[in-house]
C-alpha cells in the first residue's frame, strides 16, 4: 500500500511500517524502486532511523531524482530531505556541498511550490548561489505574499551578500511598507523580518548601507 494511488492509503501504510521496528524494514526502504512507495518509506526511515542511516537515505534520495516525479512527488521528496536534516542532524561539508549541487540544479523551478521548499532548504545548506536566485525570484513575483516568502527565507542567510544585493534586499522593505496591505499585524511582521536580517550584519556592512 505504499505504492497506493490514494495518498490516505499511503499514510496509512507507512504509519504501519513505522510502528515496526526498523531494522526489519530499513534496507528495503532503501532498495524501493516504485516512486511513490520510495518516497513513503523514506519517509518513515528519516522519522524513525538515525544518523547511521543519514547516507544511505540521502544516496537512495538522489537515485529517486533520476526518476521523472510529479510536483506532488517532488514536494514530498523534498519533506523527506528536510526531515533527514531535522532528526538526523546537519551534513559533514563535503556531503552538503554534494547535496547543494543536487538541488541547485532544480532551483530555480516552474513550480512556486517547488520553489518555496527548496528556498528554504538552500538557504539552510547554505548554498553559495541562493541569494542571486532568490532575489531575482522575489523580482519576478507577481504577489506580495510569495515575495514575502523570499524576504523571509533570506533574512537568516549571513554569508554570500554582495553590497548591491544587500541594497535590493532591504530597498524591498521600504516598498512592502509603503505600497503592500495586509491585516493588523502585517506591517510589524515586514519590521521583524527585516530586524531579523539586520541583526546578521557585520558593522562595516551596516555602515556601506547607512
Amino acid at each position: 500500500y505504499l505504492d497506493n494511488p490514494d495518498p490516505w492509503l499511503r499514510y496509512a501504510a507507512r504509519v504501519a511500517v513505522e510502528s515496526q521496528d526498523v531494522s526489519l524494514w530499513e534496507q528495503r526502504a532503501l532498495d524501493e524502486t516504485h516512486s511513490n512507495a520510495s518516497i513513503q518509506a523514506l519517509l518513515a526511515l528519516a522519522r524513525q532511523g538515525d544518523k547511521e542511516s543519514q547516507g544511505a537515505l540521502l544516496g537512495s534520495l538522489d537515485r529517486l531524482a533520476e526518476q521523472e516525479l510529479t510536483e506532488a512527488q517532488n514536494l514530498e521528496a523534498l519533506r523527506v530531505l528536510q526531515l533527514c536534516f531535522i532528526r538526523m542532524g546537519r551534513l559533514d561539508t563535503e556531503t552538503t556541498e554534494d547535496v547543494v549541487a543536487a538541488l541547485s540544479k532544480f532551483y530555480p523551478a516552474k513550480s512556486e511550490r517547488l520553489n518555496r521548499e527548496l528556498c528554504q532548504l538552500l538557504v539552510y545548506l547554505e548554498a553559495p548561489d541562493v541569494i542571486a536566485k532568490t532575489l531575482a525570484l522575489m523580482a519576478a513575483a507577481p504577489t506580495q505574499e510569495e515575495q514575502m516568502h523570499y524576504a523571509f527565507a533570506l533574512r537568516n542567510v549571513k554569508a554570500g551578500w554582495t553590497p548591491e544585493q544587500r541594497r535590493v534586499y532591504y530597498s524591498w522593505f521600504n516598498k512592502a511598507l509603503r505600497e503592500y496591505k495586509g491585516g493588523n499585524s502585517f506591517a510589524k511582521y515586514l519590521i521583524n523580518i527585516r530586524k531579523d536580517a539586520l541583526a546578521t550584519l557585520t558593522e562595516s556592512e551596516s555602515a556601506e548601507l547607512a
